[in-house]
């Protein structure tokens, strides 16, 4: 087997991978329920801790995404009857795109999902919020689709190329995922793919299904890096 065909083997190997574990992981996240999410009082107990540990430092400031993640370390204040710990937290402020003051936190007993609106001031009440789908989506896919990116790029250098607009189509075939529209820079010129793909929640009421979109900027030189952008 040459080089390229290892390159090429691997690369097939870890789409598959990735998108059977990214499938997972979005259908639980737009699968959760506001209706059914973990306990509030369990989740209100950390985003409360994590107001007063900011509303005590010195000086005293908004809560940071190190203030919550403190809180939901803490098993005397995140704690079930068996001492696991009753929520995780699985995306903090700053990590959805469009929604900078939200964090996200999973029930280990419901596998639902709590998100919780920490204000941008110091001592203000964190609020219970609806889960912003969509951004949870994006959030949970952007590994998977960098992954995608590598390869394209890895793939294209195993020729000893840069990476052009049809290596990211053909990777992007073996992934599952679609382009929301058909990159055609050349090699050697870097551009944008934006990748989309569907999932639909059945939890609870209606089915709704939700469009994730999620852009990379991909590398104009051979073995370049790929770059996870704003659509």
């Amino acid at each position: 087997m040459t080089t390229g065909q290892r390159v090429r083997a691997i690369s097939r190997a870890g789409i598959s991978l990735a998108a059977s574990v990214v499938v997972g992981l979005v259908s639980v996240v737009l699968g959760a329920s506001s209706a059914i999410a973990a306990p509030p009082s369990i989740v209100i107990k950390v985003a409360e801790y994590a107001v007063a540990t900011a509303a005590h430092e010195r000086p005293a400031h908004a809560v940071t995404s190190e203030d919550i993640t403190n809180a939901a370390a803490a098993s005397i204040i995140n704690a079930s009857a068996t001492g696991a710990s009753k929520v995780s937290l699985v995306a903090n402020i700053g990590d959805l795109p469009g929604y900078p003051r939200v964090a996200a936190f999973l029930s280990s007993a419901t596998f639902a999902l709590t998100c919780v609106d920490f204000p941008a001031s110091v001592g203000a009440a964190p609020v219970i919020t609806p889960c912003p789908s969509r951004a949870l989506g994006e959030w949970y896919s952007e590994p998977t689709v960098l992954l995608i990116a590598r390869n394209a790029v890895a793939l294209a250098a195993s020729r000893g190329q840069a990476v052009s607009g049809a290596d990211v189509v053909a990777a992007a075939a073996r992934s599952g995922w679609k382009l929301a529209v058909r990159p055609t820079f050349s090699s050697g010129q870097g551009g944008v793919a934006k990748f989309t793909t569907t999932s639909t929640s059945r939890s609870s009421g209606s089915p709704k299904t939700v469009t994730v979109t999620v852009c990379v900027l991909l590398p104009a030189t051979a073995y370049g890096i790929a770059h996870w952008v704003n659509c």
